[in-house]
């Protein structure tokens, strides 16, 4: 009569031996590398002629064109023909 062997140890190679390799790899590459730190390019940006304030809230006028290409002035729908050169 044959019996069967029984085996112990799982086929094939466990995942949690691999996990492991994998996060000492990490580590090790995250502790050996170094970065440099990338030297910036001088540049001289233009001098401004003349400074001017931001609009006061009296002489700012609020343009809306919505998606149908209708335009707004304060809220209120105008007709393009309306509108000067």
């Amino acid at each position: 009569m044959k019996f069967r062997k029984t085996r112990d140890e799982e086929e094939g190679i466990g995942i949690a031996p691999l996990v492991d390799i994998v996060f000492l790899l990490l580590i090790f590459f995250m502790v050996t590398s170094h970065y440099d730190i990338a030297a910036g390019v001088q540049i001289k940006l233009p001098k401004i002629a003349k400074k001017t304030a931001a609009p006061d809230e009296e002489n700012r006028v609020i343009l809306t064109v919505d998606k149908d290409a209708v335009i707004y002035i304060e809220g209120e729908k105008i007709d393009i023909s309306a509108l000067e050169p």
